[in-house]
């Protein structure tokens, strides 16, 4: 049990005060309407030691409210306050970085107009309708991805009493269509090796991934001490998996003399720096498809599925959790067979067909190739 005075800086460089509750085995954040000055005058440093008084006050009643046990601790249901100071908070504090969080509150800013977003705005209707905006502007899994984590901030902020109850209690994430992600096939990372990519490193880590499925940021992070025997030991950053992979001579000549203990294999620059280089190397190798470091991946796991391996397997040497994700792989595989045969066959029957004309005599000048004759 305890009560804190916290403060938040924040980027316009104002600071809010706010109070850290630990109450009967739970924490609960209670946000006061008070911001500190920048103390450039004497008057700005009496204001500040007003405020913060105040607020010294506010947290003593609030120990005297749990101690004497009149209410518990006196958040109001319904409180009104502003969402994202709430959500900046949780954030802050949250044990790993997810950029689900960042991303979702940054539509949700975007979505009420860079405005505050008081607690008693949020309802069913309006999140219904937050969910359509990030379906107009984000695809795939991503609008559902990122209404789930706002879903489980508002889950955190109801237990904290914020709200009377979850206004996201009835919405349900709702099937999305995804859109087929673009693959490499052996052919083309064959060709993007033997073409020059402006970033020496970015070109060694992006092969490695299609020939590892590691995601960006485990190869990011990659050190020679995960390496073993040509094998991958590694826990998996983003569900905390372990996944062994044994390398294949391709992969480990490229990491055979970056092997140094604690060193990083591969020294990247930011993601976003990444994929320009990426944007230009496929543009010098001529591949006209959408891809980013993450379809390195998917580019892995198509691979294997195309060439015969089960989907147990494959799961395994992904690190997935579930099959379900896996399988995804192996639609794209069938898919992508059933266009290469449609596209087999379409060919052959428009070489019939000028085949059945020059019998007829047509007098069309066309080079009829030797197979068919």
């Amino acid at each position: 049990m305890g009560i804190s005075l916290r403060y938040k800086k924040h980027k316009n460089k104002e600071v809010s005060l706010y109070l850290d509750i630990i109450y009967k085995g739970a924490r609960y954040y209670e946000f006061l309407d008070i911001k500190l000055k920048q103390e450039k005058t004497a008057l700005d440093r009496n204001y500040n030691k007003e405020q913060k008084e105040y607020a010294e006050r506010i947290k003593t009643k609030r120990w005297n409210e749990i101690l004497n046990h009149t209410n518990g601790i006196n958040i109001k249901k319904n409180e009104v306050i502003n969402f994202f100071d709430f959500a900046a908070t949780y954030i802050s504090s949250y044990k790993e970085f997810d950029r689900g969080y960042t991303g979702v509150i940054s539509k949700l800013k975007e979505f009420a107009n860079n405005k505050p977003l008081y607690t008693t705005a949020i309802n069913g209707k309006y999140l219904n309708k937050f969910y359509d905006y990030l379906n107009s502007c984000l695809n795939g899994e991503t609008p559902s991805c990122y209404f789930k984590r706002l879903k489980r901030l508002l889950t955190v902020a109801t237990k904290q009493r914020i709200f009377a109850q979850n206004p996201a209690d009835d919405i349900k994430c709702r099937p999305f269509k995804t859109r087929q992600k673009d693959t490499l096939t052996f052919d083309e990372i064959k060709v993007l090796i033997s073409t020059r990519c402006p970033n020496e490193e970015v070109k060694s880590a992006f092969i490695f991934s299609c020939l590892t499925g590691l995601r960006f940021c485990d190869v990011k992070e990659l050190r020679g001490i995960n390496i073993k025997d040509n094998e991958i030991d590694l826990i998996q950053k983003k569900t905390k998996v372990k996944v062994l992979i044994i390398l294949n001579p391709d992969a480990v000549s490229i990491i055979k003399n970056r092997c140094k203990a604690n060193e990083l294999l591969f020294r990247l620059p930011s993601h976003t720096g990444c994929l320009k280089n990426l944007r230009t190397w496929l543009k010098t190798a001529e591949i006209d498809k959408h891809i980013g470091w993450h379809n390195a991946r998917h580019s892995f796991g198509t691979n294997l599925i195309e060439g015969g391996t089960d989907i147990y397997t494959t799961a395994k040497l992904l690190g997935h959790t579930s099959l379900k994700h896996t399988e995804r792989y192996v639609r794209e595989s069938k898919k992508l067979k059933v266009e290469t045969t449609l596209k087999k066959l379409a060919i052959h029957l428009v070489i019939m067909i000028l085949y059945q004309l020059a019998l007829k005599k047509e007098k069309l000048n066309i080079m009829i190739p030797e197979q068919i004759l």
